[in-house]
């Protein structure tokens, strides 16, 4: 009995093959020779015990854990393409995040490549406002790496996770690509961001701005991405609106709150809004409460898998709603899959005309004819989030296409999408 228990030991230690046994024709199908010439499916070569024995192009460096030829063990092996810096299970992928990339904390989420450090402008706490904002000697203010972008040519701007406080407007100019990655942005007398003739995307930062609008784009050569933005006023000030746009414009994963004037204000150019929560915007005095779409004379827009809740507008301004507002367009607008409830105002909660409609929507007043629309308590919690016995899941457009929701989580997740920002 011990001897059978010792053999069955020896049998589970050995996971490399006898190269005389292999070489039998007899063996070839044998699992161990199969996994020794690459076969296995994993995409990896011969055996080996050094990289010195790894000539197959694209698979020579030695796994010597596994003893097989492998494209990298660790990121410096990946060399070969610039946009697969990171060595990930053997093999060299694209970055992800900043942390990918130690050397710049800059990954470039479009290519995929980590940027170099000298091509990148960086804000952090501590730095001075200086003529490079180098990584040696960040600045320390939003508004004068824009300055820099706009002089240098450099178009990448990395700013550190904390809470800085700006006295000039961040006025982009040139292209730029912002990486807040959770960074706090204050101003409390200017516009916190404008961008004008440029095309600029900000990604994962917080802009409090208690004195003007948050972000504000205008020209029809702009465009303005903002992915994981944050956009709060404070509602006791003079505060305007979150996100006021004249440009094409696109918003996903944002979150909208806190912002005396309204929340979105659409007058001109494209949009394309997804997986955004507009909170608590509009007051006593506003004349919008969540969102305005109004002016637009392009088709092909997108407002969809929003939540519009809890905003107010009782400003005396007949007809318009503590929601969304969609009317006065010059061509048809199409919102889809959004919750427009709880809104509090001197109207309704969603006004659309003959240019704009909805489907798949859910709102506390009633919408022109639609069978894909519901007027039920979309069962949000105070983020705007839907709880677990909410009538929204699995009711949304079965074509809405989108894969992932406010949070970043796959859609969807049960037999159809949720109406909403949320994926519950």
């Amino acid at each position: 009995m011990h001897g059978r228990v010792l053999v069955l030991v020896a049998l589970a230690c050995c996971t490399r093959p006898n190269p005389f046994f292999c070489n039998d024709p007899a063996n070839k199908s044998d699992p161990l020779c199969a996994m020794a010439d690459g076969s296995d499916g994993s995409g990896s070569g011969s055996s080996c015990d050094d990289s010195s024995t790894c000539t197959t192009a694209g698979l020579m460096v030695c796994d010597t854990t596994m003893h097989k030829c492998v494209e990298c063990v660790m990121s410096t092996d990946c060399t070969g393409d610039p946009n697969k810096p990171v060595c990930d299970g053997d093999a060299c992928r694209g970055c992800t995040a900043d942390a990918d990339c130690p050397a710049s904390d800059f990954c470039d989420l479009d290519t995929g490549a980590c940027a170099i450090a000298d091509n990148v402008i960086y804000v952090a706490s501590g730095g001075t406002n200086n003529a490079t904002c180098a990584q040696a000697s960040p600045c320390d203010q939003l508004s004068t790496a824009a300055g820099v972008a706009g002089t240098s040519g450099k178009r990448r701007i990395h700013v550190a996770k904390a809470t800085f406080s700006d006295t000039q407007t961040a006025s982009f100019t040139s292209d730029a690509d912002v990486h807040g990655g959770g960074a706090t942005i204050q101003n409390a007398n200017n516009d916190a961001i404008d961008v004008s003739n440029a095309n600029v995307t900000i990604r994962d930062l917080i802009v409090a701005t208690p004195g003007k609008d948050g972000l504000a784009c205008s020209g029809v050569s702009t465009t303005l991405r903002l992915l994981g933005v944050t956009a709060t006023g404070h509602l006791t000030s003079a505060g305007l609106h979150g996100v006021s746009s004249t440009c094409d414009l696109e918003m996903d994963r944002c979150l909208i709150q806190n912002n005396k004037a309204g929340g979105i204000q659409i007058t001109a150019g494209t949009y394309h809004i997804t997986n955004t929560i507009v909170l608590g915007n509009g007051s006593t005095v506003s004349s919008i409460g969540g969102v305005s779409i109004t002016g637009i004379s392009t088709t092909g827009n997108s407002f969809a898998a929003n939540t519009v809740a809890g905003n107010n507008q009782t400003a005396a301004v007949p007809g318009n709603p503590s929601g969304v507002d969609c009317r006065a367009n010059m061509a048809l607008q199409t919102l889809t899959n959004n919750i427009v409830s709880g809104n509090a105002g001197a109207t309704t909660q969603i006004v659309e005309d003959a240019h704009c409609t909805s489907t798949f929507t859910d709102s506390d007043a009633d919408l022109p004819s639609s069978n894909t629309n519901t007027k039920l308590s979309p069962g949000l919690d105070g983020t705007g989030h839907l709880q677990d016995n909410s009538p929204m899941i699995d009711k949304g457009d079965p074509n809405l296409g989108l894969d992932h929701d406010f949070d970043g989580d796959h859609r969807p997740k049960g037999s159809g999408f949720d109406i909403g920002a949320d994926e519950h």
